[in-house]
C-alpha cells in the first residue's frame, strides 16, 4: 500500500486551489466541473481539496478547519529551496505566520495560518540530499528530547 492523496475538506474548493497556487506556487492538476473536488500537482502524493458539503452528503462527519480555532493535529509539509522567498510569497497571498523559520536538523520549518479553506501549512528547506541521514537526525533529536522510550506500533 502507498499514500495516494491527502484530502483537505474545505468550504470553497476554488478558493483553496487559488490560494495554494498564489501562496505556494502549486499547479492545479484537476478540478471537477462543479468545483467540489480538486487535485494539485505536488509530486508522488496528491494534495486534494473536497467541498465540505459534498463530504457531509456522503455521510461523513468531521470537525471543519477554521483559522479562528485551534489547528488540527496535522501539517501540509511543502519543500522550498528558498525559505525566505517562499515565506514572503505565502504571506503576500494572505497567509499569517504562526511560527518563524527555525533551523532544525531536517531543514528550516515554519508554520503559517493560511485561510479558512486551508489553515495550516509548513515549508522546509532540506539541508542536504541525504534523506536517510536526515531521518536519522530527526529520530535522534526526538529520542534525546523525550524521557520515554519511543516505540512504533505494529500495524
Amino acid at each position: 500500500m502507498k499514500l495516494g492523496y491527502v484530502i483537505i475538506y474545505v468550504p470553497d474548493v476554488a478558493q483553496a486551489v487559488d490560494f495554494y497556487e498564489r501562496a505556494f506556487g502549486l499547479k492545479r492538476h484537476f478540478i471537477d466541473d462543479a468545483c467540489q473536488f480538486a487535485e494539485m500537482e505536488t509530486g508522488a502524493t496528491a494534495l486534494a481539496f473536497a467541498k465540505e458539503s459534498l463530504v457531509r452528503e456522503m455521510g461523513v462527519d468531521f470537525q471543519p478547519l477554521r483559522v479562528d480555532q485551534s489547528p488540527a493535529g496535522i501539517e501540509i509539509a511543502l519543500i522550498a529551496d528558498d525559505v525566505p522567498a517562499a515565506l514572503a510569497r505565502a504571506t503576500a497571498a494572505g497567509a499569517t505566520v504562526v511560527k518563524q523559520p527555525e533551523k532544525k536538523s531536517w531543514g528550516r520549518p515554519w508554520l503559517t495560518s493560511a485561510t479558512s479553506t486551508a489553515p495550516w501549512s509548513s515549508c522546509a528547506r532540506p539541508l542536504d540530499d541525504h534523506r536517510e541521514q536526515q531521518l536519522r537526525n530527526v529520530s535522534q533529536e526526538i529520542r534525546s528530547s523525550s524521557s520515554q522510550p519511543i516505540s512504533f506500533p505494529r500495524c
